[in-house]
């Protein structure tokens, strides 16, 4: 994992501030449709073509304008977390959600949300993983968590 100056977690807190006190309208105008990693946000998917040779996931919501300028965001400012997984799975995992939240409910600021807490553990993930390498790192070097304490 390569330091980049921010963290992906302070990336979520400001995506979660401006998805909260901005206006989602004004922000995500001109945001191209997200159209990558195997998933289509569309608010018809009547428009779309669908490959069949490559199956794809698809986020129909009246909200696709908004959700594509969040999930474009993540893809730009999370590339630490991304790197753990495949473009498509790690994308793949918030359209999931983003999908499960829209058939419970058809709330904007509820979608963006829901979407952003998979982010979050999607982030909680890989650093538990990090934290498990690191860990296993000075253990192998030490021997035991004992035989450290003896040799400190």
């Amino acid at each position: 994992m390569r330091y980049t100056g921010k963290d992906d977690l302070e990336t979520l807190k400001e995506i979660r501030e401006a998805v909260l006190t901005q206006n989602l309208t004004l922000l995500s105008k001109g945001a191209m449709l997200f159209h990558d990693a195997d998933i289509i946000v569309t608010d018809d998917i009547e428009e779309e073509y669908i490959s069949t040779e490559r199956p794809q996931t698809v986020v129909e919501t009246p909200y696709a304008q908004e959700l594509s300028w969040l999930l474009h965001w993540i893809g730009k400012d999370m590339r630490d977390t991304m790197s753990g997984y495949r473009r498509e799975e790690f994308f793949g995992i918030l359209a999931d959600a983003a999908n499960a939240f829209i058939s419970r409910s058809d709330d904007r600021i509820g979608l963006l949300l829901a979407v952003l807490l998979q982010a979050c553990e999607l982030v909680a993930e890989q650093k538990q993983v990090r934290c498990q390498q690191i860990r296993d790192e000075v253990l192998s070097c030490a021997g035991s968590l004992s035989d450290l304490a003896e040799k400190i």
